[in-house]
């Protein structure tokens, strides 16, 4: 549907020690219509040995500070 889909950061991270919220936008255009998107996402990304070890996707960067308590 989207051939040409990417991610662009769209905002500074938010350190939460060993989580880290990204806002992005993920932007592409639709083969059918021809319309290009640009959608707000946030990704809390878990890390453990210096690696990620999990990554859940937000709508928005409240929704995953909700998502840690925050």
């Amino acid at each position: 549907m989207f051939p040409d889909i990417r991610v662009e950061l769209a905002g500074d991270s938010i350190d939460l020690g060993d989580q880290v919220i990204t806002p992005t936008l993920i932007v592409g255009t639709g083969v059918s219509a021809g319309i290009t998107v640009h959608d707000p996402y946030s990704f809390l990304f878990k890390i453990a040995g210096g690696k990620i070890v999990l990554g859940e996707e937000f709508h928005d960067n409240a929704e995953a500070l909700r998502a840690v308590g925050l």
